[in-house]
């Protein structure tokens, strides 16, 4: 996931990364976005669609947070219902 958020960040165009909600204190990402980073945080755990089944929900076990690059969102932190 690292080398991703790297690769991202040097490509400089905006995005929106799903992720779970710890990855936000892990220090490289802290530094590595420290300026210039976005969240968006639901209120309930997102289900996933499954791929090849669409009638197939998957929760995981854990939050996860849309993290935002150059989104230009009004606020910072976000709260979605």
């Amino acid at each position: 996931m690292k080398e991703i958020c790297i690769r991202l960040k040097e490509i400089d165009k905006p995005f929106i990364l799903i992720a779970f909600s710890k990855v936000i204190l892990m220090k490289w990402f802290q530094r590595l976005f420290k300026d210039d980073l976005q969240v968006i945080i639901p209120f309930t755990r997102t289900t996933f669609t499954h791929l090849t089944n669409p009638k197939k929900g998957y929760t995981p076990p854990f939050g996860v947070m849309y993290y935002c690059y150059k989104m230009n969102l009004p606020k910072d932190l976000i709260f979605l219902e």
